[in-house]
C-alpha cells in the first residue's frame, strides 16, 4: 500500500501562511478563545457581558479558484464568583480546494484569582470536539487511473486543544493578557482509499499558538489595543501577526496590522447599540481586509472577513 503525503496533496495552498492547517483570521482579537481556550472572552473582558454569540465568515484570496472559505459560529458563557468559569461551544467549517473540514467543539475554562495576587487571573482551558474531513476525488488525480476509490470520501477524527493564560484585570485602568495554546494536541490522521489499493493520509500536525495584548482606556468609552498572535506548525515557518486597533468614544473602531508572511491587515467596525436602542447588551459588526505584499500578492487577490457579535448579561 502506498501513502501520498498531505504536502503533495495541498502544495498549492502552502503559501502566504496557509501551510498551517488551522484557519487564519484577520479580526483575531474578536475571537480570543479560538486562539486560546484559556483566554477570558472578549465580551467579558471589554464590555462586562457574561454571555455572547458570534459569527465570523472569511473569504481568502479571491483571485484563486477554490480558495479557502471559513465560517466560525461560537457561544460562550462566563460564570463569576470568587473565580471565573467559562463554557461554550464552536462550530467550524473550513474549505480549501477539494478538502472540507467541519468541526464541532465544546469548551471549558477555569480562571483563578490566586489569593493575594491583586488583579491577576490565571486561566486554563480545554476544547474537545469531533472533526469531519471530506475529500472530493473528482478534483484529484495523481497518476492515470489512480483516483479515490469513491468519488467523495469522509473521515472522522476526535480533536483536542489546551491553553493557559495570565491576565491582569483591574476594575479600572489598563488590562493585560498573555497566553500559550496547543490546538490539535494529538497528531491524528484522516485516511482516504484510492482505487489502486493506495491511501491518501492527511495528518493533523502539531500547532503552537501564543498571544498577548493590552487594553489601554482612552476617555470614558474608548480604548487602544496593541496585540500579537504567534503561530507555529511543524515543518512550516513561524508566522506572527501584529495588530493595533483603537475604539473611539462614538463606538467606532479601526485597526491596522502586519504579519511576517508579508500581509497587511485592515479592520473597522462599530457597536450598534445606540442605533438600535439596545440596553444591557452589545451588538457589533466588524470587517477585515488582507492583502499580500509578496510578489504573488496580485495573483492571490484580496481577503475579506465579516464578524458579527452579540453579547448580553442576565
Amino acid at each position: 500500500m502506498k501513502t501520498l503525503p498531505i504536502t503533495a496533496l495541498f502544495l498549492c495552498f502552502a503559501i502566504a501562511g496557509r501551510a498551517q492547517q488551522l484557519p487564519l483570521f484577520t479580526q483575531y482579537t474578536e475571537i480570543q478563545t479560538y486562539l486560546n481556550p484559556g483566554n477570558i472572552p472578549v465580551d467579558y473582558l471589554q464590555y462586562d457581558m457574561d454571555q455572547s454569540l458570534g459569527l465570523t465568515y472569511r473569504l481568502q484570496w479571491l483571485g484563486v479558484d477554490d480558495a479557502p472559505k471559513t465560517g466560525l459560529l461560537r457561544y460562550e458563557h462566563v460564570r463569576e464568583d470568587q473565580n471565573l468559569t467559562t463554557f461554550g461551544g464552536m462550530l467550524l467549517n473550513d474549505r480549501v480546494g477539494p478538502s472540507t473540514v467541519t468541526g464541532i467543539y465544546g469548551k471549558y475554562a477555569y480562571q483563578i484569582r490566586p489569593t493575594g495576587s491583586g488583579n491577576l487571573i490565571i486561566g486554563i482551558g480545554l476544547t474537545a470536539g469531533l472533526l469531519q474531513y471530506r475529500l472530493d476525488g473528482r478534483e484529484l488525480e495523481f497518476e492515470p487511473g489512480d483516483r479515490l476509490q469513491d468519488m467523495r470520501q469522509t473521515s472522522w477524527l476526535p480533536d483536542f486543544g489546551f491553553g493557559a493564560t495570565l491576565t491582569s484585570y483591574p476594575e479600572t485602568g489598563t488590562k493585560y493578557y498573555i497566553g500559550i495554546a496547543v490546538p490539535q494536541t494529538f497528531g491524528l490522521s484522516a485516511r482516504f482509499q484510492t482505487g489502486s489499493d493506495g491511501e491518501i493520509s492527511i495528518k493533523r500536525s502539531f500547532h503552537f499558538f501564543g498571544n498577548a495584548g493590552a487594553i489601554f482606556a482612552v476617555g470614558q468609552q474608548g480604548f487602544l489595543e496593541p496585540s500579537v498572535w504567534v503561530k507555529y506548525a511543524h515543518n512550516a515557518p513561524v508566522n506572527i501577526d501584529f495588530n493595533l486597533r483603537q475604539k473611539f468614544v462614538n463606538n467606532f473602531w479601526m485597526g491596522l496590522g502586519y504579519s511576517t508572511s508579508n500581509n497587511i491587515h485592515l479592520e473597522t467596525g462599530m457597536i450598534l447599540n445606540a442605533l438600535l436602542g439596545l440596553k444591557d447588551a452589545v451588538l457589533r459588526i466588524g470587517y477585515g481586509f488582507d492583502y499580500s505584499l509578496a510578489p504573488y500578492g496580485s495573483t492571490l487577490g484580496t481577503t475579506h472577513e465579516i464578524n458579527i457579535g452579540y453579547a448580553w448579561s442576565k
